[in-house]
């Protein structure tokens, strides 16, 4: 008995597999260089919400939802990888992004700046794939207790869904979103 596996199915693996490569590939190199020199490198997750005011010709205004755990280097970079849901008010979809996230933070303050990049590959729901997801954003920080703080960031979110005229439907939108790291 042959087992058939569908190429969506296979795209999907090797999708998976490769943003989950990257995140490894991202964080091992830090961690090595920082144990060398004997900089800190420690735990970070983060678990955030956030809003999505939708721009362009089509309305998709967001409610977003995510967790992202890695390593905080130092105290000025972190690496990790995250999955989220993003629930659109116009649209009967929700789409679940993987992603890798990149987030410098260039001075060590109680309320510090930071520049983030979140990259990786959104899916319908869990039935397919819906393509590339992009975040860049600028936030701030802000020191609650111990390791604990609040985090707030305005960015611009992209993210394929369907098909569109040319073969690709975009729904950018100004993302404002806010978390708690621990």
């Amino acid at each position: 008995m042959k087992i058939r596996i569908s190429n969506k199915s296979l795209i999907r693996r090797r999708i998976v597999g490769w943003l989950l490569a990257a995140a490894a590939a991202a964080v091992v190199p830090f961690t090595l260089q920082a144990q060398e020199r004997a900089v800190p490198v420690r735990y970070q997750g983060e678990l955030s919400v956030g809003y999505g005011f939708a721009i362009g010709t089509q309305p998709a205004d967001r409610l977003l939802f995510e967790t992202v755990h890695g390593v905080l280097v130092g105290s000025s970079l972190f690496c990790g990888a995250g999955i989220a849901c993003n629930t659109f008010n116009d649209l009967e979809q929700d789409l679940v992004p993987l992603f890798v996230q990149v987030r410098c933070y260039p001075i060590d303050r109680p309320v510090s700046p930071y520049i983030a990049l979140d990259a990786g590959y959104s899916f319908i729901g869990f039935r397919g794939c819906a393509g590339v997801y992009l975040h860049p954003a600028f936030g701030l920080s802000w020191a609650l207790f111990g390791r604990t703080a609040l985090n707030t960031s305005l960015g611009m979110q992209l993210q394929r869904i369907g098909r569109g005229v040319n073969g690709t439907s975009w729904q950018p939108a100004v993302l404002w979103r806010v978390g708690i790291a621990f």
